[in-house]
């Protein structure tokens, strides 16, 4: 038998397939972070970590659980990784998210239904998308954190990057927070969720986050709210009764597009029946973390209210 030459020998090696850890297995953490990413979509490892539960506090072994998740022959979850656009902003982190392999190991061996499961389809994110998508995940995080100190309970969490169908191939996906305002026009809300009580009360809230500074742009979007307010497609759209009130809550990430936001709409008559249903917060000088982020909203008149209730 003759021997293998050397480049014979290389090409062999390169063949093999590179041996993933705890490949046909699920870890307990690998468990957990199925099932936190079924919850929220898209998560970063630096988001994962402030999970009490996750199972870790090391970034560097999580990395190594979900790297196995990711690299199996037949992955769990998906990656997108992003070039730093500006790297005086500090690194830009990868997301995870599940596929339909994570879908359907959540199905067949954990118990879960379909419509609870939040998984990616449709075409890759975009560098443009990385921050915003960020920032709606991190509210997510901390409404769900809130409403357990508070005995609320978050039903049917929808953002704008949950669609209708599966088809990988399609062009575009219909957002399940769409609303339809007739005549060809539509606005898409960033998130749409209710708070329930235990009296088992609703209250819809329709979410926008803007981290930008052009006032025009976000007083543009908040017609089309008011608008929606007027005329009911909103209350159509989630079979809310007529008499019955809904919050748009706007999130913006400076403090001086907030301020020049309400100059505007004071001066706005559009806004003039409906502007104690617009709830605002800026990021500046009351980041997510803080403990009385959910205390003292503005409404669009500058006037201090409830979050909720």
């Amino acid at each position: 038998m003759l021997r293998k030459t050397q480049t014979e020998l290389v090409k062999t090696l390169e063949k093999k397939p590179k041996k993933v850890q705890w490949e046909g297995v699920i870890t307990s953490i690998q468990e957990n972070i199925l099932k936190k990413l079924a919850h929220y979509k898209y998560l970063t490892i630096e988001q994962l970590l402030r999970f009490e539960d996750i199972g870790t506090t090391q970034y560097s072994y999580l990395w190594k659980q979900i790297k196995s998740l990711r690299d199996r022959k037949k992955p769990l979850v998906g990656c997108n990784s992003f070039p730093n656009p500006n790297p005086r902003k500090g690194k830009v982190h990868s997301i995870y998210y599940l596929n339909t392999s994570g879908r359907d190991i959540l199905l067949n061996e954990f118990g879960y239904y379909e419509e609870d499961i939040r998984y990616k389809v449709g075409k890759h994110l975009t560098v443009s998308q990385y921050q915003h998508r960020l920032y709606t995940v991190e509210y997510q995080m901390y409404l769900d954190d809130w409403s357990e100190r508070n005995e609320l309970d978050i039903k049917e969490f929808h953002a704008y990057y949950d669609t209708q169908g599966s088809n990988r191939k399609a062009k575009s996906l219909r957002s399940l927070t769409k609303v339809d305002l007739g005549k060809g026009r539509s606005f898409t809300p960033d998130a749409v969720y209710s708070i329930e009580n235990e009296n088992r009360e609703n209250e819809l809230h329709l979410f926008e986050l803007y981290n930008g500074k052009d006032t025009k742009y976000i007083i543009k979007q908040l017609h089309q709210h008011a608008e929606a307010m007027a005329f009911g497609q909103v209350h159509e759209k989630y079979s809310l009764p007529k008499e019955k009130p809904y919050k748009v809550i706007v999130l913006f990430t400076h403090k001086g597009a907030l301020q020049g936001t309400i100059k505007k709409a004071l001066a706005d008559p559009v806004f003039s029946h409906f502007s104690k249903f617009f709830i605002c917060k800026e990021l500046d000088s009351d980041p997510f973390h803080s403990e009385k982020f959910f205390d003292e909203w503005v409404n669009l008149y500058g006037e201090v209210v409830s979050f909720y209730g």
